[in-house]
């Protein structure tokens, strides 16, 4: 009985060289979507008045407690730190935060 020749076929579509186990990467493309900014880190003066403001009625009220600020703009009192970071991050974005925790400061001699 006469079979007919089996051609080959190229399998390896990825590899180049010798051999075929070697896999090439292609060269990244850029993203189709449009630039977006990426986010510019601010230095906390606006934050940093706000809060000296705020200090101490803060403090008499919510000792122990953790505060966000951004900008002018004030979220807190929270318990602790995952709560506080979550929820300015639900209000603001991911972008800087000044976060504070209300302890009176220590008097170092």
């Amino acid at each position: 009985m006469h079979h007919p020749k089996k051609t080959s076929t190229n399998v390896r579509k990825w590899g180049h060289g010798s051999n075929p186990l070697i896999l090439k990467r292609s060269p990244r493309r850029k993203s189709e979507l449009p630039d977006t900014p990426k986010p510019v880190a601010t230095d906390s003066v606006l934050e940093q008045a706000a809060y000296d403001r705020l200090r101490s009625e803060l403090m008499e009220k919510h000792p122990g407690k953790f505060v966000v600020f951004v900008g002018e703009n004030m979220l807190g009192p929270f318990h602790d730190v995952p709560a506080a970071l979550s929820a300015a991050y639900r209000k603001f974005g991911r972008r800087a935060i000044f976060l504070k925790e209300l302890v009176p400061e220590k008097i170092v001699y």
